[in-house]
């Protein structure tokens, strides 16, 4: 294992691990609770009996694509103060997975499973072997159908004819004293069969029921298999628990539930039409979840993809016959999956799943979510698809999907303008249709973004085909005060008005020279970044007016930012600005980005770009800069017309100081 350190042991240090992923699911139904652990395994080793002592990880950006046995190299933030050894104790961005090696998680053929009965000083599971083979038929059961025939539980793996149910007896463990120990049940009762001559490696899946200790979870289990997996029940009578955990085993996350398709989720365990929800008795798995197994896919034409701009197709039940087509799939921010179910004797799905075309989204490695079942007649509309259910009955739904994209473009003819009070002014605007030639016309609302000044708008509406735009124009008149405005044109789509897009300027409307004070706008920031920070989201530690743009007295710090906003007077001319700086920077002027020098690497030339100006005047100009570790400095230079480059004279920086 690798450590490496950074230049700063006060309260954290950077830490780099290798090794191998270790995932466990702690499922409380009843609470409708559930927490994901991650440990690392310096060696691939028997997670049996592991022979190190597995490193936690906490993820501050969950990775989806993370199965049992993965091997991965991360960086991770180590907190020092934490006891116990608990300095290993890490959070993990999602950027620095550095390498993943696939995991083989069985998914076809029949489950190789171990089921351990155990019973411990004080407590005992309240099932006989009967009852127990009852679960383990129920289960196989369930993923047989679950899975088209494909997958199913072999229930005699050493061939002697009987059950696989090994009931032991812990007489070392009690409730009293070691509680919800659920490494050490696994691990104890696995001793005593091992001691008892049972072959353990014949077997990859160790299914043991435990006594209820009042632990909080009603089952636990491993994501993904690699040479061994567990799952843990502590609510034994609970069919639902067994497919569940077991699914988590062979690889699914959760069925979630997303009803405003927002990627907010609503309801982990919400999706009550899958089995990796926390409510089904008795039914397949969700559409994604079964193409995730590869139960279902584009080779046996239960798959097929949506693959015109606008169609109308149908769909069997997912119990239709071997042949039949049970799902289609299509792509834009996420995949989606549109599926058909049906009550029936095994699917016994709540009515409300079976009144129409359902529609699920699902993120490769990651929980799937359930978003809308749509009756005939109905429609869900989004920026980038919409869908409207045309039939549903015991034979088949149709649907019309349309891959339309809402989302108009909106261009300005400038980002900046300058005008006088008491004035009036036009901006220009063109709205463009950029939907794939097939989509209908789209009706666009349109609206000025106005502060309390009077305007007319050319156009309130506008109907525009797939490749068609539209200029727009709003003339504004100002007021006899002089102000900073931001305004510009809204868009809203008819189809979906909760669908709000918007393009602004900025208007300067001065009296002239008597509206600007020398010097600029200065604020400071403390932080370590590795780029340009989100400014609008920090607060500034100080804020002041300053004569020039240099970096004063921060020339010897380390770990801050800094921002000059104002405006600089400019004559006719062509001007060249250049900015060299340790760490990043960026120069905007008339709200332009002009230069962009962001991250931590310093090339050897300064960046340089130019600006061209037609009419002598006040154009607002902004610097950021950071500075993370080591030389600190930053030169802004200008040039006109090709003279020499020189620091920008105090004497043509201002700050808008209107005179009431």
């Amino acid at each position: 294992m690798s450590l490496t350190l950074s230049h700063s042991l006060q309260a954290e240090q950077r830490v780099s691990h290798e090794g191998y992923i270790e995932i466990l699911v702690f499922d409380d139904f009843e609470k409708n609770k559930h927490q994901t652990k991650y440990f690392l395994h310096s060696k691939k080793n028997n997670l049996r009996k592991p022979k190190d002592k597995p490193i936690e990880l906490e993820f501050s950006q969950l990775p989806g694509n993370l199965k049992l046995g993965q091997k991965i190299k991360v960086n991770c933030l180590v907190k020092k103060d934490n006891q116990e050894n608990k300095n290993k104790f890490c959070e993990l961005e999602n950027k620095e997975i550095l390498d993943i090696e696939s995991s083989a998680t069985e998914t076809k053929g029949a489950l190789k499973t171990l089921w351990m009965v155990v019973d411990i000083q004080d407590a005992s599971v309240p099932l006989t072997v009967d009852q127990v083979k009852t679960k383990i038929d129920m289960t196989h059961d369930w993923f047989f159908k679950a899975s088209f025939g494909q997958l199913g539980i072999n229930k005699d793996v050493d061939a002697n004819g009987e059950y696989d149910i090994f009931r032991v007896t812990l007489n070392n463990y009690s409730k009293a004293s070691n509680g919800c120990d659920y490494t050490l049940l696994r691990y104890e009762a696995l001793t005593l069969l091992y001691n008892q001559g049972v072959n353990l490696d014949l077997y990859k899946h160790d299914v043991l029921l435990m006594p209820n200790l009042g632990c909080d979870f009603s089952g636990i289990a491993h994501v993904g298999c690699d040479s061994y997996c567990a799952a843990w029940v502590q609510s034994v009578n609970w069919n639902l628990v067994y497919p569940h955990e077991l699914g988590h085993n062979i690889g699914m996350h959760h069925a979630a539930t997303d009803p405003e398709n927002d990627n907010v989720i609503n309801n982990e365990y919400g999706d009550k039409s899958c089995p990796m929800g926390n409510t089904l008795t008795s039914g397949y798995f969700n559409a994604p979840h079964a193409a995730e197994m590869k139960w279902a896919s584009e080779a046996d034409s239960r798959i097929k993809f949506v693959d015109n701009p606008v169609g109308t197709y149908s769909l069997a039940p997912m119990s239709g016959a071997e042949g039949q087509t049970l799902m289609y799939r299509f792509s834009t921010d996420k995949r989606y999956f549109l599926s058909y179910r049906r009550q029936g004797d095994f699917d016994k799905i709540p009515k409300g799943y079976a009144k129409g075309v359902t529609l699920h989204s699902y993120i490769p490695g990651g929980k799937t979510s359930y978003i809308k079942t749509l009756a005939p007649g109905q429609e869900l509309i989004s920026e980038t698809f919409q869908i409207k259910s045309l039939l549903a009955n015991s034979e088949k739904t149709e649907f019309k999907v349309s891959l339309c994209n809402l989302k108009p473009e909106i261009t300005k003819e400038k980002n900046f303008y300058s005008i006088t009070t008491d004035e009036m002014f036009s901006l220009k605007f063109t709205v463009k249709n950029n939907q794939t030639p097939g989509c209908d016309p789209t009706q666009y609302n349109l609206s000025a973004i106005n502060q309390e000044l009077a305007y007319n708008l050319s156009h309130e509406t506008v109907t525009l085909a797939p490749g068609e735009s539209q200029e727009i124009t709003i003339d504004f008149h100002t007021s006899e005060s002089s102000k900073e405005y931001t305004l510009g044109l809204q868009v809203s789509p008819n189809q979906m008005t909760s669908l709000i897009y918007k393009q602004t300027v900025e208007v300067l409307a001065s009296k002239g020279a008597s509206d600007f004070s020398p010097q600029i706008n200065r604020n400071s920031y403390s932080g370590s970044w590795t780029k340009l920070p989100s400014f609008p989201s920090l607060t500034p530690i100080e804020s002041k007016l300053v004569t020039d743009i240099s970096i004063g007295e921060y020339d010897t710090k380390d770990n801050f930012a800094l921002t000059f906003d104002g405006y600089i007077y400019l004559t006719e001319g062509v001007y060249t600005f250049s900015v060299d700086s340790d760490d990043g920077s960026r120069f905007y002027i008339a709200k332009n980005l002009l230069l962009d020098r962001d991250g931590l690497d310093r090339s050897t030339e300064a960046t340089k770009g130019s600006f061209q100006v037609d009419e002598k005047g006040f154009y607002p100009i902004r610097l950021e800069y950071f500075e993370k570790t080591g030389n600190e400095f930053f030169d802004l230079l200008m040039s006109k017309d090709g003279g020499l480059f020189e620091p920008i004279s105090p004497s043509l920086l201002f700050h808008f100081e209107p005179q009431i």
